[in-house]
């Protein structure tokens, strides 16, 4: 009988070894798990997942703290919340190119670039993938109106010659007191002292204009010492003594030994 008896707990123990080998505990959080059975009668299931140095087992650490966040694939590695599987970090932007995401120029599929990408606009571009042409500038040419001696568009040339049939300084000629559009008729819409586009009238702001034989604009011809373009305003462009482009500089515009001839144009032209 005591043998039979030494054998049974022979028996006895190594069951209770084998059963020890096949049994295994986990705690989650507060809980404790063995073969997945919990202290408080409850189970768990589910992936482990390993971030770093923690084990995740449905969103929960073993220290009771909990991890959420989407996990990127950069090359080989999987980061979770910045973190990776080996315990390394990464950071820095994303950068799309094409259809494939670049972090650190380093693509999700492993692909790597060797430069940088440049944002234009709604579209990401990487200098190895495309190449952007420059966009050609726009120039606008604005064109000065060509006036001649004999062209319908004056009203006659500024000059003191008298025998100049186009001077108004000639009363027979362009500076006729009778002529329909002479700034010499006190009538005309040039030449009335109450009309708005007069040059006599000092309040006017829409007078005839003067252009010399290139086609260079000198200002207006007015009586109006406040329009900033008047040849009448001391202080203006076309009107400072001392400004080049004032028929009143005899050293600028005003040179009384240049032959270029200055047309009156009308305002609207």
């Amino acid at each position: 009988m005591k043998t039979i008896g030494l054998i049974l707990l022979f028996a006895l123990t190594l069951a209770k070894v084998a059963m020890a080998q096949d049994v295994t505990a986990t705690t989650i959080g507060d809980t404790t798990y063995v073969n997945g059975f919990g202290s408080d009668g409850n189970t768990v299931s589910g992936n482990a997942t390993t971030i770093g140095n923690t084990t995740y087992m449905n969103g929960m650490n073993s220290d009771g703290t909990t991890i959420s966040g989407t996990a990127t694939t950069i090359g080989d590695n999987t980061y979770l919340n910045g973190m990776n599987s080996d315990g390394t970090t990464v950071s820095g932007t994303s950068s799309k190119i094409g259809n494939t995401d670049y972090t650190h120029l380093n693509s999700t599929g492993g692909d790597t670039l060797d430069a940088t990408s440049t944002q234009i606009g709604n579209n990401t571009y990487e200098s190895t993938t495309e190449t952007l042409a420059p966009t050609p500038a726009t120039t606008t040419t604005i064109s000065a109106p060509t006036i001649t001696s004999s062209s319908d568009q004056n009203l006659g040339v500024l000059n003191g010659n008298p025998y100049d049939p186009n001077s108004i300084a000639n009363p027979y000629g362009a500076g006729s007191p009778y002529k329909s559009d002479g700034v010499k008729n006190p009538y005309s819409q040039y030449g009335s002292p109450y009309s708005s586009t007069s040059v006599q009238n000092p309040y006017a702001t829409d007078t005839p204009k003067l252009y010399d034989s290139d086609g260079n604009y000198r200002g207006k011809l007015s009586s109006n010492p406040y329009d900033p373009d008047s040849v009448s305003n001391p202080y203006g462009q076309y009107g400072n003594k001392y400004s080049p482009d004032s028929i009143n500089n005899p050293y600028g515009a005003g040179n009384p030994y240049d032959s270029k001839p200055l047309y009156i144009v009308p305002p609207n032209n």
